[in-house]
């Protein structure tokens, strides 16, 4: 083989290799508002900021238990698990200001049943963050708050682990009770019971460090038994993700400068090489 080919191979090689992926944390405030909504099931896209100037979208919707929590005195009975079993159903996704709400099918409107919360039915909101080439972005939840919180604030995160091809999250979450969720449905609890959150910054627990597409936010219980007796109640003002971008492209499918800066100086000493054989 030529020098000037081997060269040519070595650069069309070089550029085929992904550049040092990025790792980019996004910022998602959930504007503008969506106040309330008569539209069951409804689906919202927020755009993220990202550290590094860019946009990321996630698509936001509400979910409940299709059965109340069981009280006894006033209290949740956490001994009963009526509402962690009973199939998940959609809700409605509203907003106060710009903070997240959920209201369940046949719960009322008003303070403080339109927070996320455990009164009544076991409420949750879903963020997927989509895909980016037909490849999932699975990102990192790093952090979560509240605006508003009221009673107890105890909440659960959970995430998709499985990484089945082809998983239809909004056919899987009809298809599951909370408490199904975890194991074969594919998802696992993120950390315990996140206690006593009130309107500060939550970090989330990175022991075990997960990247997903999908995650759940819900009031405690989704991700297991009941911490407590008390009802908690939230709206959820601002999350925090990091993801590591692919290498090799710009996010378009373009090469990336480097890359062609290889292939045309592997293109020149063709040319000179040939030249020079050629005088």
């Amino acid at each position: 083989m030529s020098k000037a080919k081997t060269l040519l191979a070595t650069a069309l090689f070089g550029a085929a290799l992904p550049a040092f992926a990025a790792t980019v944390s996004y910022t998602y405030t959930f504007s503008p508002a969506i106040g309330e909504t008569t539209t069951l099931g409804n689906k919202v896209v927020f755009a993220g900021s990202g550290s590094d100037g860019s946009a990321m979208n996630v698509t936001v919707s509400a979910w409940a238990s299709s059965a109340a929590s069981v009280t006894s005195n006033g209290y949740i009975s956490t001994s009963n698990s009526t509402s962690r079993n009973s199939l998940i159903e959609q809700a409605y996704l509203e907003s106060s200001g710009t903070a997240l709400r959920v209201d369940a099918q046949g719960e009322g409107e008003t303070s403080p049943n339109h927070a996320m919360d455990n009164s009544g039915k076991l409420e949750a909101i879903l963020f997927d963050f989509g895909q980016t080439g037909g490849v999932d972005n699975k990102v990192s939840l790093d952090q979560f708050m509240m605006s508003w919180t009221t009673n107890d604030s105890d909440f659960d995160v959970m995430a998709y682990t499985a990484g089945v091809s082809g998983y239809d999250v909004y056919t899987s979450l009809l298809a599951n009770s909370f408490n199904s969720l975890k194991g074969s449905a594919g998802w696992s609890a993120v950390g315990n019971t996140y206690t006593n959150v009130g309107t500060s910054t939550v970090s989330v627990d990175d022991t075990v460090p997960v990247q997903s597409r999908y995650w759940l936010i819900g009031a405690d219980g989704i991700g297991g038994e009941f911490s407590d007796k008390y009802f908690d109640y939230g709206k959820i003002a601002t999350i925090v993700t990091s993801f590591t971008k692919p290498g090799g492209t710009t996010g378009t499918g373009v090469p990336e400068p480097t890359s062609l800066a290889l292939i045309g100086g592997a293109l020149a000493a063709m040319v000179f090489s040939r030249s020079r054989k050629a005088g």
